[in-house]
């Protein structure tokens, strides 16, 4: 074949109207593959972690440092629950991360509870409160039989009552996201 039939050949693939029709088609197939790829890992992690918060239960940590944790223990990437979420960090006091963190949360079986205790927890070492897990270890040597979370939120209720009215109202804002990521 000589260089002036492979050239004609190229122009008229490049004229053929039906041609653009099939390479749109090919492309959305090949991004819709791409798409469903990105959520079946990102549904595989989900489902190992909910599988680890189901054997840890609930640790007084912040979300970030809990979901950090799980995705130690089951070995498993955070970037696909990343893209997933839109997000590219869960510790964040921003609304649109607490609000990804709380959708992860729901997904991994957390109850509204337990989800609004790490974000009252992340919060509370945002503002450079006493470390709630060496609280909950103080409430905890009380022998006050209760469980882990209950302890938990009487420590923080503790440190809370040391808020100033800007940061109170703060915090009951996000945790209205985490409520709304329950809805």
């Amino acid at each position: 074949m000589s260089k002036w039939d492979e050239e004609d050949d190229d122009e008229a693939l490049a004229t053929a109207p039906w041609l653009d029709g099939v390479m749109r088609v090919a492309r959305a197939e090949e991004a819709f593959g791409a798409r469903c790829r990105q959520a079946a890992e990102a549904a595989l992690v989900v489902s190992k972690l909910r599988k680890e918060h189901l054997r840890v239960g609930f640790v007084p940590l912040s979300l970030a440092e809990y979901i950090h944790g799980l995705v130690k223990l089951a070995g498993v990437p955070l970037a696909p629950v990343f893209s997933w979420l839109g997000v590219n960090d869960l510790a964040s006091p921003q609304p649109q991360s607490v609000r990804a963190a709380a959708r992860l949360a729901r997904e991994l079986g957390m109850s509204v509870r337990e989800a609004v205790a790490h974000l009252r927890i992340s919060f509370a070492a945002q503002v450079g409160s006493a470390p709630v897990s060496l609280l909950v270890a103080r409430h905890r040597a009380a022998g006050r039989g209760r469980t882990p979370l209950e302890e938990c939120e009487e420590a923080l209720a503790q440190i809370e009552t040391g808020y100033d009215i800007d940061s109170l109202r703060k915090l009951r804002d996000l945790e209205s996201e985490v409520g709304a990521a329950y809805e």
